[in-house]
């Protein structure tokens, strides 16, 4: 019983995040009450998971950074202002809880339909998501709701250092991570000082921030073999400063 129970977690969460989703776009007056709630349950879902089948390291590894992300993803309902947007958060609401849940399922339960650092990758991949609502809305809290300078620095600093912290390569000792954990604070800081300074758009200083930090953590991947050619990682640092000079010239400036 206990291991269907387990097995279902994902659905479970993925349509209690729907009715949580659609209950908030119906009354926005009730946020965050909902939300919290919603939050609360998957963390919870993670750790009745990884009790006692996980060690403490793994454990917060596989769970912290998408909760992170989720906590980003949850604070974009205050930004939402069309259905487009909408739809895209309330399917990041409800697909990454059931994807990260699915996936600790298969590692600890079935490892032989588990991809291989499937987790781990997810967990990289969602970091940029994160930085985006994030960036974005705090932004926009600073400028709206006249929040104080040093909540969007402490936040981004916090959110950037524990992700690049806990998302190091299995390989890494522990003076690897905190060196990259230390730069992690780095990147948040200047990502919070760039959504103060720059008087632009919060989707351009959400997408500013998603680059910021995406930049590094696909840098570190060509520490550990197999590494990518040297022309593809040229393309990769030319298109992304392409990327970067565009948003900068091409955005409006308010």
């Amino acid at each position: 019983m206990r291991i269907l129970f387990f097995r279902l977690l994902s659905w479970i969460t993925g349509i209690a995040g729907a009715l949580i989703a659609w209950w908030q776009w119906q009354h926005p007056l009730t946020y965050p009450w909902a939300i919290l709630l919603f939050l609360v349950w998957y963390a919870l879902a993670l750790v009745l998971l990884a009790a006692h089948r996980l060690t403490w390291r793994d454990a917060f590894e596989k769970i912290i950074p998408s909760i992170l992300v989720m906590v980003g993803v949850s604070l974009g309902f205050l930004m939402a202002e069309s259905n487009l947007m909408r739809w895209i958060i309330s399917i990041l609401f409800v697909g990454i809880p059931f994807l990260v849940i699915e996936l600790l399922f298969l590692m600890i339960f079935a490892p032989t339909r588990y991809p291989v650092s499937g987790l781990s990758r997810v967990n990289i991949m969602l970091i940029p998501i994160g930085a985006f609502f994030f960036g974005a809305v705090l932004n926009e809290m600073s400028v709206f709701l006249r929040i104080s300078l040093w909540i969007p620095l402490v936040v981004l600093a916090m959110f950037a250092g524990l992700t690049f912290f806990l998302t190091s390569h299995p390989s890494a000792d522990h003076h690897h991570r905190k060196r990259w954990g230390s730069l992690g604070v780095i990147v948040g800081l200047h990502i919070a000082m760039i959504g103060l300074l720059l008087p632009v758009s919060m989707f351009v200083h959400g997408a500013l921030a998603s680059l910021c930090i995406g930049f590094p953590l696909r840098l570190r991947r060509y520490a550990y073999a197999p590494k990518p050619s040297v022309h593809f990682a040229w393309a990769e640092g030319v298109l992304g400063a392409l990327l970067f000079g565009l948003l900068l010239v091409t955005s409006r400036w308010v």
